[in-house]
């Protein structure tokens, strides 16, 4: 795959033709997105507190599993 020029992001590349596999969008238009996770309690490890100034204060993380 090369994103600089196209090969396998879209359609299947002439350039790589001992390559079998899906190009990149279709591989990832076939993917299951939903976690097993969702179903679990919020967790949101806070990996970064934002704090510009003394009126704001916030947090940065990624979910770990639940949703709000």
């Amino acid at each position: 795959m090369s994103a600089r020029y196209g090969d396998n992001v879209i359609e299947r590349s002439g350039n790589t033709e001992w390559y079998h596999g899906p190009c990149l969008l279709d591989y990832l238009e076939s993917i299951e997105v939903a976690s097993e996770t969702t179903g679990l309690p919020f967790r949101f490890p806070v990996q970064w507190v934002n704090r510009p100034n003394l009126d704001f204060r916030g947090f940065t993380g990624t979910v770990a599993s639940g949703s709000i």
